[in-house]
């Protein structure tokens, strides 16, 4: 950013090009100065200075055109520079607002104006923006302008994205969430090569955070995309952010019911380097209850049964959840009372304000859908495996609930095609039908068809026979025939 006492001394020199424009192509960057027209603005800037405080603003600011333009068309950056960020000073310190909105479009669109003083200039009047403007509306009036006169210019496309930033911080501060979003929305700052990875994952971040305060599940995702996972598992520099990234998505998933996603989200968190224990051990309680309530099936299981290898040591600390893990893997039946021991896990079972917020559920249905995996895990893992036939009415009692709620969790499980029953309901007899495994189903189908090839074959060679016979059979007649004729 440019500094306004450089700007005024004459003894300094000037600053060097501006880092931000080091990473444009050579083809966007302002050619090489042909004439240097350093000594003469030395000379006419301190005059100009000197005119304006006579109330000669005018007669200033159009001395300092003239030098501007021959400098411009010598490509001489650095005095068209420190001319147009002397011009918008003069007004600024004179305290003109209006007559400093007015001239900004006029100094950055004249022709063949160079980069360099477009980007300082836009620097300056960021800095005025953000800590001299105290004026609400005054403030808005200077971001239209700034925002208009960098669109689609890319040599300042992060100034302007930081501006639009600011712009949405001051709509969020007013309560308009509503319109801070829609400003911000629409910025694809992940295409701006003058940012930082830190400042863009930030900026995208602000992006997520905002259509969440709006309770917008479907553009969230999109937002998200913007961001390469791969990027923030590598660099461990923004080891924070990462936290962030995967702490919105939680609740986006939450609000999806795709427990198994948020049950990803927190194995990111936890594997984070630079987490502190308390907050690994709830990444770590976070994975794994949610992945309980995740569809009971060999996948779920599975990715159990790895974590409790993989993490041993962590789960001392969290007994009564390994506890719980574990006798997902086993074959006993669950009681309701072991989902009463993790019941007391806030911000899994709680009624958490800030996901009462955002429409997410409520630790209570989550709880009662835990209940629900525990009966589903009874009926697919323990009982269709021990029985193959039981009344209705014991089946009910062994799961704790009424007939009629364990008829309808078999349908659902019917439904699903987790589980294959059939029931005889004058009878009142449920009859358990063995789930094969696809190898199983394989080698019955393998075995079918060696059946239908050898009745195939069979046939074949009845058929066959029965054509000799009957051959032999008109052969024999025919040579009766004969011998009849001869005799």
């Amino acid at each position: 950013m440019t500094n306004p006492e450089n700007v005024s001394d004459e003894n300094r020199e000037p600053k060097p090009l501006m880092e931000s424009m080091d990473h444009l192509d050579p083809l966007v960057k302002d050619p090489k100065a042909i004439e240097d027209f350093s000594e003469t603005a030395n000379e006419l800037i301190p005059r100009a200075e000197s005119l304006a405080k006579a109330n000669r603003l005018q007669e200033a600011v159009e001395s300092l055109l003239a030098l501007e333009k021959r400098a411009r068309f010598a490509f001489d950056g650095l005095t068209c520079s420190r001319i147009l960020t002397t011009i918008a000073t003069l007004y600024f310190q004179r305290g003109d607002l209006q007559g400093l909105f007015d001239i900004i479009p006029s100094l950055i669109k004249k022709r063949g104006q160079l980069k360099r003083p477009v980007a300082d200039l836009i620097n300056l009047c960021t800095k005025w923006l953000r800590e001299n403007v105290q004026d609400r509306a005054m403030k808005y009036q200077f971001i239209t302008v700034l925002a208009d006169v960098t669109e689609g210019k890319i040599f300042v496309e992060a100034e302007r994205a930081r501006i639009k930033l600011y712009e949405s911080q001051l709509k969020e501060a007013e309560g308009k969430i509503d319109e801070a979003c829609l400003i911000l929305q629409e910025e694809q700052v992940e295409i701006i090569g003058a940012m930082e990875v830190r400042e863009k994952t930030e900026y995208i971040l602000e992006q997520m955070r905002l259509v969440l305060l709006r309770n917008d599940f479907i553009r969230l995702p999109i937002i998200a995309k913007k961001i390469n996972p791969k990027i923030l598992a590598a660099d461990k520099s923004i080891w924070d952010l990462k936290i962030k990234y995967y702490e919105y998505l939680i609740l986006h998933y939450m609000h999806e019911e795709d427990y198994v996603e948020v049950a990803n989200c927190y194995k990111n968190i936890y594997e984070t380097e630079k987490i502190s224990e308390p907050d690994s051990l709830k990444a770590l309680t976070g994975c794994t209850l949610f992945l309980l309530l995740s569809p009971v099936n060999e996948s779920q299981r599975k990715s159990i049964s790895q974590l409790l290898e993989k993490e041993k040591r962590n789960f001392d600390s969290i007994v009564i959840v390994r506890d719980l893990a574990r006798s997902f893997l086993g074959n006993a039946l669950i009681h309701n009372s072991a989902a009463q021991s993790v019941r007391s896990i806030e911000f899994v079972f709680g009624e958490s304000q800030l996901h009462a917020d955002r429409c997410i559920g409520t630790g209570q249905s989550r709880f009662d859908l835990l209940l629900k995996r525990i009966c589903q895990f009874n009926l697919l893992c323990v009982l269709s495996k021990f029985y193959s036939r039981i009344r209705l009415v014991r089946l009910a009692s062994i799961l704790g609930l009424t007939a009629e709620a364990t008829e309808l969790e078999i349908t659902q499980l019917v439904t699903s095609k987790s589980l294959s029953v059939k029931i005889d309901r004058p009878a009142g007899i449920v009859w358990f039908h063995p789930r094969l495994s696809p190898h199983q189903k394989l080698d019955l189908w393998s075995g079918n068809i060696n059946k239908a090839l050898d009745l195939v074959e069979s046939t074949s060679n009845l058929i066959q026979k029965e054509i000799q016979i009957h051959a032999a059979k008109d052969r024999i007649r025919a040579q009766l025939a004969k011998d009849t004729t001869v005799a």
